[in-house]
C-alpha cells in the first residue's frame, strides 16, 4: 500500500506569495521546488500572516487558500509585540490538530512554539535566518523573546539550520549545539537578459540610464544601513544615482521618513518603493555596482541575485557577507561612512574592475549557491524524519 506523503507545516513567514523579504523567497523557493521534485513523498501547509500583503493588494481582500498545489492557511492579524508570539501559537495549534507530522519553523520568534510542538510529539525543523534579537529595530520584551527563541531551536529542535559559518559558530559556543548549515540557492539569469524596449521603459520610469547607478535592494529597516549608505553617497562628486528599491512596514515609517530627510533634495537618490519580478530584474542588470550596507545579516538573497545577476557587489565587512561575498567582492567597515564614501569612490575610479568581479561573483553562484543542493539536503532531513515518524513504514 502506498504511504500518504509526510505533511509539514511551514510557521514564520509573513505571507506567501510576497517576496517581502529574504525569508519570504526563502520559503516559496525551497517549497515549490521540493513539491515540484519531491509531490509524491510531501505535502505542505503554509501558515500566512494576515494583514497587507504587499505583493498586491488582491491579496488584502481575498485570503490566499492555495499556492502551487500548496494549502495556505492564514492566521489572524495581530498588532504589536504580540504578533509573533500569538500568530506562532495558533498557528502551531492548528497544524497539531490537523495531523502535521512535522513543523518546519522560520526565523527566531516562531521557534519559541517548538517547545509547544513536541509536547504533543511532532517532528519539527527550526531555521534561523539571522540571530534577529541583535537586530536594531528590537528592544525589551521583543529582544528577551527572540533570544528565547534562538535557544529553543537550538536546544529543542530534532533539526536545527543556519545559512552561514558564523551563525554556526554563534550557537555553538551559546547554546552548546552545532547546527547545520544550509545555503540559499539562486538561479544566475542568462546574460542577454532584460536588454529589450520594454526593460528601457522601467529604467526610464525612474529616470535611470543603463550603468548609471549604484543599486540596494532591501527592506526599509535600521539594520540595513541605509543611514550610513545616504550620507557616504552624497559626499561622492558623480552623475551616476543611488537607487533604493525596498519597501517599509507601517511600523518602520519613521525610519523611511528620516532616510528620506538625509536624501534631502539630493536628486541622484532615487526611492523606488517595493519592487519586484521583471521590474527588479531590469534594475539588476543595469546598475553599476550593487551595495550592501547592513549591519546584520543571515545571508542577503538580494546579495546573491546581486551576485547572480553579475554585479560588482561593495558589502559591510559583517562575517555574514565576507562569507558570501568577500572573495570576489569589495567591502568597507560597518557602520562607518567615511570607509563606505572611500569604497564606493574606488569602484567608480575602476570600471574595468567592477566588470570583473561582476564576472566573478556570478560564477560564485553557478559553483555554490545552487537551489538542487539546497532542495537535496532538505528532502533527506524530511525524509529521516518521517521514518522516524513512521517507523513501521
Amino acid at each position: 500500500m502506498t504511504q500518504k506523503p509526510l505533511k509539514i507545516a511551514v510557521i514564520g513567514h509573513k505571507r506567501i506569495p510576497s517576496r517581502e523579504g529574504g525569508l519570504e523567497k526563502t520559503v516559496e523557493e525551497q517549497t515549490r521546488r521540493l513539491l515540484r521534485r519531491y509531490g509524491e513523498e510531501f505535502e505542505f501547509v503554509l501558515y500566512n500572516r494576515g494583514g497587507h500583503n504587499v505583493f498586491g493588494e488582491q491579496y488584502d481582500r481575498t485570503a490566499v487558500k492555495q499556492y502551487h498545489g500548496m494549502r495556505v492557511v492564514t492566521m489572524p492579524a495581530f498588532r504589536g509585540s504580540a504578533e509573533v508570539p500569538l500568530y506562532s501559537l495558533f498557528a502551531t495549534l492548528h497544524a497539531v490538530f490537523t495531523g502535521c507530522e512535522v513543523i518546519y519553523y522560520h526565523a527566531s520568534g516562531p521557534c519559541v512554539m517548538i517547545r509547544l510542538a513536541k509536547l504533543f510529539g511532532k517532528k519539527t525543523v527550526a531555521m534561523l535566518h539571522g540571530i534577529d534579537s541583535e537586530r536594531d529595530k528590537w528592544s525589551g520584551f521583543a529582544a528577551w523573546y527572540l533570544r528565547q527563541g534562538e535557544k529553543t531551536a537550538a536546544r529543542l529542535s530534532d533539526v536545527c539550520l543556519v545559512l552561514s559559518g558564523h551563525m554556526q559558530e554563534e550557537l555553538k559556543q551559546a547554546y552548546g549545539r552545532t547546527p547545520d548549515i544550509i545555503h540559499n540557492g539562486m538561479t544566475v539569469p542568462p546574460d542577454t537578459a532584460d536588454r529589450n524596449a520594454a526593460a528601457q521603459e522601467v529604467l526610464g520610469r525612474f529616470g535611470l540610464r543603463g550603468e548609471g547607478y549604484f543599486l540596494t535592494v532591501v527592506r526599509i529597516v535600521p539594520e540595513k544601513g541605509l543611514h550610513y549608505l545616504i550620507p557616504a553617497f552624497r559626499k561622492l562628486s558623480t552623475d551616476k544615482k543611488l537607487v533604493i528599491a525596498g519597501g517599509a512596514e507601517k511600523r518602520c515609517e519613521p525610519y523611511l521618513n528620516r532616510l528620506k530627510a538625509l536624501a534631502g533634495d539630493d536628486p541622484r537618490i532615487v526611492f523606488t518603493g517595493f519592487l519586484g519580478g521583471r521590474e527588479l530584474q531590469v534594475l539588476y542588470r543595469h546598475a553599476y555596482a550593487f551595495v550592501l550596507a547592513s549591519t546584520l545579516e543571515g545571508m542577503a538573497n538580494a546579495l546573491l541575485e546581486a551576485m547572480a545577476a553579475g554585479l560588482c557587489c561593495l558589502v559591510s565587512d559583517i562575517p555574514e557577507n565576507r562569507e558570501v561575498a568577500g572573495r570576489i567582492g569589495a567591502c568597507f567597515r560597518s557602520r562607518d561612512v567615511k570607509s563606505l564614501r572611500q569604497a564606493l569612490q574606488q569602484l567608480l575610479e575602476d570600471p574595468e574592475g567592477v566588470r570583473r568581479k561582476g564576472e566573478a561573483a556570478r560564477e560564485l553562484v553557478r559553483e555554490r549557491y545552487s537551489w538542487d543542493s539546497c532542495v537535496e539536503q532538505l528532502a533527506g532531513i524530511f525524509r529521516g524524519l518521517g521514518a522516524e515518524k513512521r517507523p513501521e513504514g
